[in-house]
């Protein structure tokens, strides 16, 4: 093998996809039906994508720029066949399992609900029984700070360990029981607020009853992260903390097997030489401390027995560091350095058979490692492919070089100067926000997790998507009244946009002397009343031009300055009647989350959060006015252990705060409201396990036919009662409502 770069080959050719319009719409089908096979039930919902979309022809945007996802990619596994073929597996962090399909070259979705939430870490199959499958559920790469985890964030702590005896086709658990030091048994480990994440599961493929789990969680009390190694010695039955690490959060572990070493890698680096029992701190081996780290990426078992390489974030120098080590991790050389990277954004791999092919990802790209007579430099692979690459792998034969990314999967078979899209035909879109016209065509905004805002429309190829505005897509709304008429707020947290032509072309519109709002900015339009909209920062803004000037209103000057809206609200009958919520971190001891209302515009505002649920741990996260009645406010929450939904026909009076729970459950989170325009006035919730529906005081499930994933946006069309929910992680999907 050259060195130079990776051979081309055929194999790789079957990543790529087919052009034509009449194999595109070939491809998008059959996805679309698998897709609707998940859980197919009377509610009829069906995918809407986006698969796959095009720029708008002839648009010209600078937020376009890096535009070029439709969703996340978690890692690519290689299992086997009976007959030594080899299977790949996209795992992605909440959109499930996806199967190539090397006939239609497609993609084909593998799981539905049978694992929680359908976000899967790592998968791995057993060596003797090729049947049966291991997968961790939930997020690798679950964003996680040092004041704990994200504001948003529990929706990707892991689910627990899932198995499959029929090659993924069911699934069971979660399994095991997780023994803690003390030798009774944790009947509530995977359920929160526990914050596990796990990310890599390791079978011994000697002795396959054994394996490890490596996790970290989050102390509330403490505010501190904690990782673990788990072991299990009899098939994932029982399993036995054996690694306990208080220096950072442990996601690495790798098994050396030609050398018989397992490693385990986060702040610091362990060491094992019996698969798990014991462990080695390895603080003395020229690797930086572990205090000035915060992550490091691990590549074993290539090149030669015992050699290991590690990349490793070093926050004291703001750069990535390659060492290598060619004795087992007793001592380590520094190869080379890279530009400074996020944790998140981590990633490294060595070529399988040629180990000066050495690529990681530093920023938000993809470097090679290049060797100059007896020094090693960091080069630009060159390419185009997506921000936020969180994992690099060669493929077996070290044919090609995969990339997983925030907006899907690529491939390179030439050292990383070309890139190609891989993922396409997978719609694994993470929507927090939807948004449909109120004209008969069928026109939906959603706004994508680190893929921009993307259109829907049903006059283009037959219905089409395509990307209208890059950066994190957040919120977005239509006009009451004028269908061209379109808003959007970024990932940001400082841009609102306009759009006067149905959401093809769009203009910023920010408030001036906003400031930095809430990760999903609050922005609605008002429902009945055209050009009316609010933005929710600290303050609140308003706009009754369409965008074009806004109006400035401080709602509590008692106020923290630092909280910001989470909600806002106008009530359908009255223009003048607002509701707005702030902010409550999940990480808080203390109770910050407020509400209040006001009847004459914004100019004068009422504290309405007594009555509310009181527990540090909820937040605000929607808001819905009965379209009748101005007075009647629901309010929709996330975290804690009560019930996620609280409605007041009053106007907000302490003592006439009702939960309204019977039905859902007190752990479903809630994350949209709205409200049907229908006879009864029906409202639907979003939740953190589907859509339902609320009639004479009790929900009903909503969701046959969706996937088992969080709810993030819903609309209805008040014509008709079309019903689109934007998912975090399968896309958009369309139903209707019970009329």
């Amino acid at each position: 093998m050259s060195s130079t770069g990776v051979p081309r080959s055929g194999i790789f050719e079957s990543f790529r996809q087919p052009v034509g319009v009449s194999r595109c719409l070939t491809v998008v089908l059959i996805t679309l039906h698998l897709l609707l096979e998940l859980r197919a039930q009377a509610q009829d919902w069906r995918a809407l994508g986006p698969s796959t979309f095009p720029e708008f022809p002839g648009k010209s945007d600078f937020f376009l720029k890096n535009a070029r996802g439709i969703g996340r990619a978690g890692a690519v596994r290689f299992l086997k066949q009976a007959d030594g073929a080899l299977i790949r597996i996209l795992l992605t962090p909440y959109g499930g399992m996806w199967k190539w399909n090397q006939e239609m070259l497609i993609w084909e979705v593998i799981t539905g609900s049978d694992l929680l939430e359908g976000g899967v870490a790592d998968l791995q199959q057993h060596p003797k029984n090729l049947s049966k499958w291991y997968a961790v559920a939930g997020d690798a790469d679950c964003i996680l700070d040092h004041n704990g985890p994200a504001l948003w964030a529990e929706h990707c702590v892991s689910g627990g360990l899932f198995r499959s005896e029929d090659a993924g086709r069911s699934w069971e658990g979660p399994i095991g029981n997780w023994i803690r030091p003390d030798g009774s048994v944790d009947t509530n480990f995977w359920t929160a607020p526990s914050g596990k994440v796990a990310r890599r599961l390791i079978i011994d493929p000697k002795r396959p009853a054994r394996m490890c789990l490596v996790l970290h969680t989050y102390d509330y009390s403490e505010r501190r992260y904690t990782g673990y190694v788990y072991r299990s010695l009899d098939a994932g039955a029982n399993w036995y903390p054996v690694l306990q690490d208080t220096l950072g959060r442990l996601k690495e572990l790798e098994y050396d097997q030609r050398a018989g070493v397992l490693y385990a890698a986060g702040s610091a680096l362990y060491r094992s030489l019996d698969f798990g029992s014991h462990w080695t701190l390895l603080d003395h081996s020229g690797l930086p401390a572990a205090k000035t780290v915060s992550r490091m990426e691990l590549s074993v078992g290539v090149g030669r027995s015992g050699m290991v390489d590690l990349l490793v974030v070093n926050d004291s120098l703001r750069t990535n560091q390659i060492f290598r080590s060619l004795d087992k991790g007793c001592s380590f050389s520094l190869l080379g350095n890279g530009a400074a990277s996020p944790p998140w954004r981590t990633a490294l791999a060595v070529h399988p058979e040629d180990p000066e092919l050495i690529f990681f990802s530093a920023g938000n790209k993809v470097n090679r490692l290049v060797r100059s007579a007896t020094t090693w430099r960091a080069v630009y692979a060159g390419g185009d492919l997506h921000d936020d690459v969180h994992e690099l792998m060669f493929d077996p034969q070290g044919k090609y070089l995969l990339a997983s990314t925030d907006g899907g999967l690529y491939a390179t078979t030439d050292s990383g100067k070309t890139w190609s899209k891989a993922s396409e035909s997978v719609s694994m879109a993470e929507c927090w926000d939807v948004a449909i016209a109120p004209d008969t065509s069928l026109r939906v905004l959603s706004g994508l997790q680190d893929c921009g805002t993307v259109l829907y429309r049903s006059d283009t190829l037959g219905g089409a998507w395509f990307i209208v505005r890059g950066g994190d897509g957040m919120g977005v709304e239509f006009d009451a009244e004028n269908d061209s008429l379109a808003y959007h707020a970024d990932g940001n947290n400082t841009i609102v946009g306009r759009s006067g032509n149905g959401g093809i072309n769009w203009n910023t519109c920010t408030p001036k002397g906003s400031g930095r709002g809430y990760y999903l900015t609050a922005l609605a339009a008002h429902p009945v009343y055209p050009d009316l909209v609010l933005s929710g920062f600290h303050d609140l803004f308003i706009s009754r031009d369409e965008g074009r000037s806004w109006t400035r209103h401080r709602v509590d000057s008692a106020l923290d300055p630092g909280l910001t809206m989470t909600a806002v609200a106008w009530a359908p009958s009255d223009s003048l009647t607002i509701y707005v919520a702030f902010e409550n971190p999940v990480w808080s001891d203390q109770l910050k989350q407020r509400l209040y209302k006001s009847t004459d515009g914004g100019d004068t505002w009422v504290d309405i959060t007594s009555g509310l649920q009181s527990v540090a741990w909820m937040s605000i996260t929607s808001l819905a006015v009965h379209p009748d009645h101005a007075e009647w406010i629901t309010v929709g929450f996330r975290g804690g252990a009560k019930g996620k939904v609280m409605q007041n026909r009053s106007g907000g009076v302490a003592q006439r705060w009702q939960t309204v729970v019977e039905g859902l459950s007190g752990s479903n989170d809630v994350y949209a409201l709205t409200y049907d325009w229908d006879a009864h006035r029906t409202l639907y919730a979003g939740t953190r396990r589907g859509v339902w529906h609320l009639q004479d005081n009790r929900w009903s499930d909503w969701s046959g036919g969706l996937p088992a994933c969080m709810i993030s946006g819903l609309a209805i069309r008040k014509s008709d009662g079309l019903l689109v929910a934007g998912t975090h992680g399968w896309g958009v999907w369309m139903g209707h409502t019970h009329r």
